[in-house]
């Protein structure tokens, strides 16, 4: 029988170590399923603001067309000598204009708001991303693939 050093458990020694292993490959798989998890997450987000995107885009092309056609009114009333029906063009293109701004100062205020959380989100994956990939190197060198055992 081989001496064994005093303090020393090889069995013990190897049990914790193989607990050890086990311990961190599980934490490896368990990051990943949390990532996973939030890609699923993050991808419904995203098709969500994108639609929310969309409906913006089309407020203000909306927007845009009553401007032109105010201004396509304002034109033909400035031909008559109507001057009650080119003074209200006149106020139409005005409020048409206001109206514009107003959607379009809103859609690019919250379009900054969706751009700014699509950042964060893929920030939170690609710092979720960076644990997965420390706990697999810790998982690996405790056990590491058949690929890279001697």
């Amino acid at each position: 029988m081989p001496a064994v050093p005093i303090g020393k458990d090889p069995e013990r020694d190897q049990e914790t170590s193989t607990s050890a292993a086990d311990r961190l490959v599980e934490a490896a798989h368990a990051e990943q399923r949390t990532l996973a998890q939030q890609i699923a997450i993050s991808s419904a987000e995203k098709v969500v603001a994108e639609a929310r995107c969309r409906s913006l885009l089309a407020a203000q092309d909306a927007a845009a067309r009553r401007l032109s056609a105010a201004r396509g009114a304002a034109r033909v009333a400035g031909q008559t000598d109507d001057h009650d029906r080119r003074a209200a063009a006149h106020a139409a293109v005005a409020a048409a204009q206001a109206d514009f701004t107003r959607v379009t100062d809103a859609a690019i205020e919250e379009l900054r708001g969706i751009t700014q959380a699509e950042r964060t989100r893929l920030e939170g994956l690609v710092e979720h991303l960076r644990r997965v990939w420390t706990a697999r190197e810790a998982a690996d060198i405790a056990v590491p693939p058949p690929d890279r055992r001697d």
